[in-house]
């Protein structure tokens, strides 16, 4: 059985705690121009603003994708620090 199905992934987000489906959040949310490009093809002009907009991209839980990424990320093993080579004493200067 894979575990890199969308249910598993750090993108997906069911629709509720019990659904099946959900949408996934790979891609960061876009601005949706469509409404502006609407209006300047009819000739008018708009005071609306632009929205910013996730891509839908409905899933279902055991689908899959090649951008998987686990949601519960292993924390890598951190490395064993450096020893520090011991301090030199200098020696004081003569006084003259």
């Amino acid at each position: 059985m894979n575990d890199k199905r969308c249910e598993n992934c750090r993108f997906w987000k069911p629709k509720s705690d019990d659904s099946y489906e959900g949408l996934c959040r790979r891609y960061p949310p876009r601005l949706n121009l469509a409404v502006l490009e609407e209006e300047a093809k009819a000739g008018r002009e708009t005071t609306e603003v632009p929205l910013w907009a996730w891509t839908r991209c409905q899933t279902a839980a055991d689908d899959w994708c090649g951008e998987w990424q686990s949601n519960n990320p292993v924390t890598p093993p951190r490395a064993a620090p450096v020893p520090r080579p011991p301090r030199k004493s200098i020696p004081p200067t003569p006084a003259g």
